[in-house]
């Protein structure tokens, strides 16, 4: 085998080798949002990374929600307040709430279910 061959042959491994790792790299999404069925289904608010995060989380959502905030089971079915980053954190916490709900706030069972004012800050 010449010298030129095994040339050849490295540099298109290597090739193959960036073209096979790299994709993959730079998708990954460390805090990916809306996991879980329908998650995000009918929401029309923005979403940040790791938000609506558990089966119906944020289901017919209608306003925005921070980064980590809507994690749980059905955590913010029909809401229309803004939450707060890292609020809203367990199952059917803020369900119809229609308050602005401030960073790390509503945490625990019902917590803020049916919320028609503000909360936190």
């Amino acid at each position: 085998m010449s010298g030129r061959f095994r040339v050849s042959i490295v540099a298109l491994l290597s090739l193959a080798a960036v073209f096979l790792i790299l994709p993959s790299v730079a998708s990954a999404d460390p805090d990916p949002s809306c996991v879980g069925d329908d998650a995000c289904t009918r929401n029309t608010g923005a979403v940040a990374s790791g938000a609506c995060i558990g089966d119906r989380a944020c289901l017919d959502n209608s306003a925005d929600v921070r980064g980590q905030g809507c994690q749980g089971i059905e955590a913010c079915i029909a809401n229309d307040g803004l939450v707060g980053r890292g609020s809203c954190q367990g199952e059917a916490l803020c369900n119809t709430n229609r308050g602005t709900i401030a960073r790390d706030s509503c945490v625990g069972s019902r917590s803020c279910d049916k919320n028609f004012g503000p909360v936190g800050e």
